[in-house]
């Protein structure tokens, strides 16, 4: 009896071991092998053959995980695609930081200068240290780069819109805080949530349409008070982060197609200004209104002509396997589990 026990216990690890990932494709193709990573939401496939593919998403169907529970995750490799684009951030921010510092405490021409030189330093040494441990996907050193100078547009702001002859100086002391409380809480947040490239861009680029919108209303309603305005206008962009980060999940779109989708509006306020231009047209509200609303055009053009962009390209904007994926781009061996798309 304890004979046959070991037996089925040996056979039972055999056929564990041998199981395999298995991927199904929405065209009913079936692919056995290894899911050995993921680049911005592409699978990438290693079939049993030894070949090596990538698919998007949105073709497939079902990802199957079959591996044996060994006790331990093993190592995770970890996604820092985006340290460099961190590191460059960090270092002209702490450029400019040390500027502004320099300039509020009065440091004089040479305090000017090893100002910069020590914030240049510091910005680049804390990202690469910091990130050499640490999972920074392209998606999350965007995010991280847009807080920053979020944070510091909205601190400047907020305080020449909310205090009465506000100086100069406070102005510039509450941008650096605010600035740096939008870093720390971005690095908090995108460690929290895997976010995608495009995930990224619709949530930078979502404010700036939100606060240009609030601004054309401004203008249409003939709005003189500028501390109203400016404020007004801050809250329509932060309004427009929050709208990001809502819609970005639902939308699932790639890098690429949010950046056509707003150059197509781009593209499209230009005509608007250039038929403002060549029509001479004298009132400022109506000039706006054609520009604005040209450019609307062109950005939902952009949105529907883009609309199979991913399909086509094979490029997906989000993808969750968790928890088979920690903090990187590799599966954790020692799970099972099955992901239907």
């Amino acid at each position: 009896m304890k004979a046959l026990i070991l037996l089925m216990a040996v056979l039972g690890l055999c056929v564990g071991n041998a199981m395999c990932d298995t991927l199904v494709e929405r065209s009913g193709r079936e692919l056995s092998g290894a899911l050995v990573g993921v680049r911005d939401s592409v699978l990438v496939f290693r079939t049993d053959a030894g070949d090596t593919v990538s698919i998007a998403r949105s073709a497939v169907e079902r990802v199957t995980f079959f591996a044996p529970v060994q006790g331990r995750l093993g190592t995770v490799q970890l996604d820092r695609s985006g340290r460099v684009e961190l590191v460059v951030f960090g270092t002209g921010y702490g450029i400019l930081n040390g500027a502004l510092l320099a300039s509020v405490a009065d440091l004089g021409v040479d305090g000017f200068t090893l100002a910069m030189l020590a914030g240049g330093g510091a910005g680049l040494y804390v990202p690469w240290q910091w990130s050499q441990t640490r999972p920074v996907s392209d998606a999350r050193a965007s995010l991280i780069s847009f807080a920053g100078g979020w944070g510091m547009w909205q601190g400047i702001g907020w305080m020449a819109a909310l205090v009465d002859e506000s100086s100069a100086d406070a102005n510039i002391t509450m941008g650096m805080l605010a600035g740096g409380a939008g870093i720390l809480t971005a690095t908090a947040l995108t460690g929290k949530h895997n976010l995608s490239a495009g995930d990224a861009s619709f949530i930078t680029t979502a404010p700036a349409w939100s606060s240009a919108y609030w601004l054309w209303v401004m203008i249409l309603t003939g709005t003189e008070n500028g501390r109203f305005v400016l404020g007004t206008t801050l809250a329509a962009g932060d309004i427009g982060v929050a709208t990001g980060v809502l819609l970005a999940d639902r939308i699932e779109a790639s890098q690429g197609r949010v950046r056509l989708a707003n150059l197509g509006g781009i593209v499209g306020g230009l005509v608007g200004g250039a038929a403002v231009a060549l029509t001479n047209v004298d009132s400022p509200k109506l000039g706006v209104s054609v520009v604005m609303t040209a450019a609307t055009l062109g950005l939902g053009a952009g949105w529907h002509l883009t609309r199979n962009y991913d399909r086509i390209d094979a490029a997906v904007s989000r993808l969750e396997v968790a928890p088979l994926l920690v903090a990187g781009n590799r599966p954790v061996r020692g799970l099972q589990a099955a992901y239907s798309f």
